[in-house]
């Protein structure tokens, strides 16, 4: 999406972070953040990246006026 950044979205979940680089807007192909997920077997890590879309999906459409996906 462009426009004005939302740091908002956060999760809280064993081997789930969300990390913000406190950019003020956005624009296409500018990186504001990241995810990182650990996990011990790809089972895990599977259910831990399922999790994290279905965070970011909730997230987005929370969101007004804006247009985005994953």
């Amino acid at each position: 999406f462009d426009g004005q950044v939302s740091q908002e979205f956060a999760i809280e979940a064993d081997g789930i972070r969300a990390y913000w680089y406190g950019k003020s807007a956005s624009r296409p192909g500018r990186k504001l953040g990241h995810v990182n997920i650990t996990a011990t077997s790809s089972a895990h890590l599977s259910e831990r990246i399922t999790a994290v879309r279905a965070a970011i999906a909730s997230w987005q459409s929370s969101l007004s006026g804006e247009v985005s996906r994953v």
